[in-house]
Protein backbone atom coordinates (compact mmCIF):
# COMPACT_ATOMS: atom_id res chain seq x y z
CA UNK A 1 0.00 0.00 0.00
CA UNK A 2 1.48 3.31 -0.88
CA UNK A 3 1.66 5.72 2.18
CA UNK A 4 0.35 9.14 1.11
CA UNK A 5 -0.99 11.59 3.08
CA UNK A 6 -4.29 13.29 2.54
CA UNK A 7 -5.16 16.88 4.03
CA UNK A 8 -8.57 18.77 4.18
CA UNK A 9 -8.49 22.34 4.02
CA UNK A 10 -12.06 23.81 5.02
CA UNK A 11 -11.56 27.11 3.12
CA UNK A 12 -14.94 26.81 0.93
CA UNK A 13 -15.54 23.40 1.77
CA UNK A 14 -13.44 20.14 2.35
CA UNK A 15 -10.79 19.71 -0.19
CA UNK A 16 -8.81 16.76 -0.71
CA UNK A 17 -5.47 16.38 -1.65
CA UNK A 18 -2.77 13.77 -1.68
CA UNK A 19 0.82 13.32 -1.93
CA UNK A 20 2.92 10.60 -2.63
CA UNK A 21 5.58 8.81 -0.46
CA UNK A 22 6.16 6.27 -2.23
CA UNK A 23 6.54 5.31 -5.62
CA UNK A 24 4.73 2.23 -5.38
CA UNK A 25 2.71 0.76 -8.45
CA UNK A 26 -1.34 0.82 -7.13
CA UNK A 27 -2.54 -2.41 -7.52
CA UNK A 28 -6.36 -1.18 -8.34
CA UNK A 29 -7.05 -1.21 -12.36
CA UNK A 30 -9.17 2.09 -11.69
CA UNK A 31 -5.70 4.02 -10.52
CA UNK A 32 -2.93 5.11 -11.98
CA UNK A 33 0.21 6.95 -10.34
CA UNK A 34 2.23 9.58 -12.04
CA UNK A 35 6.05 10.31 -11.61
CA UNK A 36 4.90 12.76 -9.70
CA UNK A 37 3.19 11.00 -7.25
CA UNK A 38 -0.57 12.21 -8.22
CA UNK A 39 -2.47 9.89 -8.03
CA UNK A 40 -4.96 9.16 -11.31
CA UNK A 41 -8.37 8.14 -10.58
CA UNK A 42 -10.17 7.05 -14.13
CA UNK A 43 -13.82 7.65 -12.80
CA UNK A 44 -15.43 7.36 -16.00
CA UNK A 45 -14.64 3.68 -16.56
CA UNK A 46 -15.40 3.47 -12.40
CA UNK A 47 -18.93 5.11 -12.53
CA UNK A 48 -19.14 2.39 -16.18
CA UNK A 49 -17.84 -0.47 -13.99
CA UNK A 50 -20.12 0.21 -10.89
CA UNK A 51 -17.37 0.38 -9.02
CA UNK A 52 -16.47 2.48 -5.67
CA UNK A 53 -13.15 4.20 -4.99
CA UNK A 54 -12.18 4.11 -0.89
CA UNK A 55 -9.66 6.94 0.48
CA UNK A 56 -8.09 3.42 1.90
CA UNK A 57 -7.04 3.16 -2.26
CA UNK A 58 -5.14 6.07 -2.04
CA UNK A 59 -3.61 6.55 1.70
CA UNK A 60 -3.03 4.99 4.73
CA UNK A 61 -2.94 8.15 6.92
CA UNK A 62 -5.45 11.42 7.10
CA UNK A 63 -4.06 14.44 8.26
CA UNK A 64 -5.80 17.83 9.27
CA UNK A 65 -3.88 21.19 8.25
CA UNK A 66 -6.28 24.26 9.42
CA UNK A 67 -5.40 27.42 7.49
CA UNK A 68 -5.29 30.36 10.03
CA UNK A 69 -7.97 33.13 8.83
CA UNK A 70 -5.60 36.00 9.76
CA UNK A 71 -7.50 39.26 8.82
CA UNK A 72 -3.95 39.69 6.72
CA UNK A 73 -3.89 36.18 5.44
CA UNK A 74 -7.88 35.73 4.23
CA UNK A 75 -8.12 33.16 1.11
CA UNK A 76 -9.72 34.70 -2.12
CA UNK A 77 -12.67 32.97 -3.25
CA UNK A 78 -11.62 30.52 -6.50
CA UNK A 79 -8.17 29.94 -5.02
CA UNK A 80 -5.98 26.46 -5.61
CA UNK A 81 -4.40 25.03 -2.79
CA UNK A 82 -0.74 23.46 -3.25
CA UNK A 83 0.47 21.48 -0.25
CA UNK A 84 4.12 21.13 -0.89
CA UNK A 85 7.01 19.60 1.60
CA UNK A 86 7.34 22.69 3.51
CA UNK A 87 4.27 24.93 2.96
CA UNK A 88 0.61 25.37 2.11
CA UNK A 89 0.16 27.95 -0.94
CA UNK A 90 -3.62 29.33 -2.02
CA UNK A 91 -3.02 30.86 -5.12
CA UNK A 92 -5.93 33.45 -6.14
CA UNK A 93 -6.79 36.31 -8.57
CA UNK A 94 -4.14 38.57 -7.80
CA UNK A 95 -3.42 36.67 -4.63
CA UNK A 96 -0.42 34.31 -3.30
CA UNK A 97 -0.67 33.74 0.30
CA UNK A 98 1.77 30.93 1.92
CA UNK A 99 1.01 28.78 5.08
CA UNK A 100 2.96 26.51 7.12
CA UNK A 101 3.02 23.09 6.00
CA UNK A 102 2.35 21.55 9.39
CA UNK A 103 0.77 24.17 11.26
CA UNK A 104 -1.26 25.94 9.20
CA UNK A 105 -0.25 29.33 10.31
CA UNK A 106 -0.62 31.96 8.12
CA UNK A 107 2.99 33.25 7.19
CA UNK A 108 2.87 36.12 4.13
CA UNK A 109 1.48 36.59 0.92
CA UNK A 110 4.17 36.35 -1.46
CA UNK A 111 4.61 39.47 -3.59
CA UNK A 112 2.17 41.75 -4.76
CA UNK A 113 0.15 42.81 -8.56
CA UNK A 114 1.49 45.68 -10.25
CA UNK A 115 4.15 47.43 -12.86
CA UNK A 116 7.39 47.14 -10.39
CA UNK A 117 10.05 45.08 -11.05
CA UNK A 118 9.00 43.32 -7.86
CA UNK A 119 5.56 42.71 -8.91
CA UNK A 120 3.27 40.24 -11.39
CA UNK A 121 0.47 41.23 -13.48
CA UNK A 122 -0.94 38.02 -13.80
CA UNK A 123 -1.38 35.39 -11.04
CA UNK A 124 -1.48 31.35 -12.39
CA UNK A 125 -4.11 29.22 -10.26
CA UNK A 126 -4.46 26.38 -12.34
CA UNK A 127 -0.14 26.38 -12.73
CA UNK A 128 1.25 23.95 -10.57
CA UNK A 129 4.09 25.14 -8.53
CA UNK A 130 7.49 24.22 -10.33
CA UNK A 131 9.55 21.34 -9.17
CA UNK A 132 11.62 23.59 -7.23
CA UNK A 133 8.51 24.29 -5.28
CA UNK A 134 8.30 28.10 -7.18
CA UNK A 135 4.95 29.68 -7.66
CA UNK A 136 4.44 30.50 -11.50
CA UNK A 137 3.14 34.01 -11.90
CA UNK A 138 3.37 36.25 -15.11
CA UNK A 139 4.13 40.06 -16.23
CA UNK A 140 3.00 40.58 -20.15
CA UNK A 141 4.84 37.96 -22.11
CA UNK A 142 7.26 37.14 -19.42
CA UNK A 143 7.07 33.85 -17.38
CA UNK A 144 8.43 34.45 -13.81
CA UNK A 145 8.47 32.11 -10.62
CA UNK A 146 8.40 33.24 -7.07
CA UNK A 147 9.94 31.18 -4.69
CA UNK A 148 9.23 30.62 -0.58
CA UNK A 149 10.84 34.25 0.36
CA UNK A 150 8.77 36.52 -1.71
CA UNK A 151 12.25 36.64 -4.74
CA UNK A 152 10.79 36.87 -8.31
CA UNK A 153 12.81 36.12 -11.25
CA UNK A 154 12.01 36.19 -14.88
CA UNK A 155 12.83 32.43 -16.59
CA UNK A 156 11.17 33.08 -20.16
CA UNK A 157 9.60 34.66 -22.63
CA UNK A 158 6.11 33.19 -24.13
CA UNK A 159 5.05 33.58 -27.46
CA UNK A 160 2.57 36.13 -27.87
CA UNK A 161 -0.03 33.71 -28.46
CA UNK A 162 0.29 31.88 -25.95
CA UNK A 163 -1.97 31.72 -22.55
CA UNK A 164 -0.61 29.64 -20.16
CA UNK A 165 2.83 28.39 -19.54
CA UNK A 166 4.41 26.15 -18.09
CA UNK A 167 8.33 24.39 -17.56
CA UNK A 168 8.07 21.06 -18.43
CA UNK A 169 11.94 20.44 -17.93
CA UNK A 170 15.22 22.72 -18.18
CA UNK A 171 14.72 25.35 -21.32
CA UNK A 172 11.93 23.61 -22.59
CA UNK A 173 7.96 25.18 -22.23
CA UNK A 174 4.53 24.07 -23.27
CA UNK A 175 2.11 26.62 -23.73
CA UNK A 176 -1.45 26.90 -24.31
CA UNK A 177 -2.90 29.06 -27.75
CA UNK A 178 -5.17 31.70 -27.47
CA UNK A 179 -7.97 30.10 -29.08
CA UNK A 180 -10.49 33.04 -29.13
CA UNK A 181 -11.89 32.57 -32.71
CA UNK A 182 -12.17 28.26 -31.79
CA UNK A 183 -10.26 27.62 -35.35
CA UNK A 184 -7.00 26.75 -34.02
CA UNK A 185 -6.22 23.37 -34.18
CA UNK A 186 -3.10 22.97 -32.55
CA UNK A 187 -3.77 24.06 -28.68
CA UNK A 188 -0.13 23.36 -27.39
CA UNK A 189 2.93 24.54 -28.58
CA UNK A 190 6.59 23.90 -27.22
CA UNK A 191 9.35 26.93 -26.92
CA UNK A 192 12.36 27.63 -25.54
CA UNK A 193 13.28 30.85 -23.17
CA UNK A 194 13.26 33.41 -25.67
CA UNK A 195 9.72 32.34 -27.13
CA UNK A 196 10.80 30.61 -30.40
CA UNK A 197 8.27 28.04 -30.73
CA UNK A 198 10.12 24.43 -31.87
CA UNK A 199 13.81 25.63 -31.71
CA UNK A 200 14.18 23.88 -28.09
Amino acid sequence: MNYKKVFFLPLACITIFSSSCSNKKESNETTNQLNSGAVVIDVEKALKEGTSQYLSQFGSEIEYVRLEMADEGLVAGNARTYVLEDYIYTVAFRQILQFDRKTGKFIKELSHYGNDPEAYQYTLPSMHPTTSNEIYVRTGNRIKTLNSKGEIKTIASAPSEVENAFEVEDGYFAGYIKNMSCTVTELIVIFNPLGEIGLC
